[in-house]
C-alpha cells in the first residue's frame, strides 16, 4: 500500500470520528514505532487538555507534569511504545 492511499485511509477515518463523535482504537506502525491509540473528536481532546492543564499547579510545574500527561494519555487511551 503507497502512503499516498495509507494517508487518505487516515483521513477518511479522521474525518468520520469528527462527523459521528464516535471514536475508533488505532494502532500504526512508523519506522519500527508501534503507536497504539484511539481517535477522539477533536473537541473532546481539546476540552480534556482544558481541564488537565486548569489543574495543574503552577507553582510545582515541573514535578507534576509527567504524571498527569501519562494519566492523561491513557484516559485519552493512547499508548506509545518502540519496538
Amino acid at each position: 500500500m503507497s502512503e499516498e492511499k495509507i494517508d487518505k485511509i487516515l483521513k477518511f477515518l479522521i474525518d468520520k470520528v469528527e462527523e459521528t463523535g464516535i471514536g475508533s482504537s488505532l494502532t500504526i506502525i512508523i519506522n519500527g514505532a508501534i503507536i497504539t491509540g484511539g481517535l477522539i473528536k477533536s473537541d473532546l481532546y481539546y476540552d480534556k487538555m482544558i481541564e488537565i492543564y486548569q489543574s495543574i499547579d503552577k507553582t510545582n510545574f515541573d514535578s507534576q507534569l509527567h504524571p498527569r500527561i501519562d494519566k492523561s494519555l491513557k484516559i485519552l487511551g493512547m499508548n506509545i511504545s518502540t519496538g
